[in-house]
């Protein structure tokens, strides 16, 4: 595993912090963007902070990215909070581009209008006021198999 990391304004790369290396291929621009090409080898890319945190890595053989973690397990694998730019400002998924599966622990809905909570419990659902602290059960009825 390779990788990159910031020394003094200049870009090293190696296989630990104790043995850095000049970084083998070329770095161009185009468009705005800077982009790496290693040439026939896939390097693994990291990106750390002075506390040596990592920030940012780029799995090469696994297509797979990590913010805050080396060790990404899906395609992109975040390591702490999500956050959009301002409240209320951008979407998760589209009407044509929505995710198969959402899986959560209580699903807190908020807005201008109301401030409640989806809550499951062992044997039921129950919708919770957070403004009145009112607790609803949710009453579910099997349908005929």
């Amino acid at each position: 595993m390779a990788f990159i990391n910031a020394f003094s304004g200049s870009l090293v790369a190696g296989s630990d912090t104790s043995h850095n290396h000049r970084l083998t291929g070329s770095f161009s621009q185009k468009s705005g963007k800077v982009i790496f090409n290693g040439g026939q080898e896939a390097y693994d890319f990291q990106i750390k902070s002075d506390d040596d945190a990592n920030m940012l890595y780029i799995d090469a053989s696994e297509d797979r990215v990590g913010i805050g973690t080396a060790t990404p397990a899906a395609k992109l694998d975040v390591a702490g909070n999500v956050f959009p730019a301002a409240d209320s400002s951008y979407d998760l998924g589209s009407a044509s581009k929505r995710w198969r599966n959402i899986y959560t622990g209580d699903l807190h809905l908020r807005n201008e209008r109301g401030d409640w909570t989806i809550v499951e419990e062992e044997d039921f659902l129950c919708v919770m006021n957070n403004k009145t602290g009112k607790k609803y059960e949710m009453v579910l009825k099997p349908i005929d198999d």
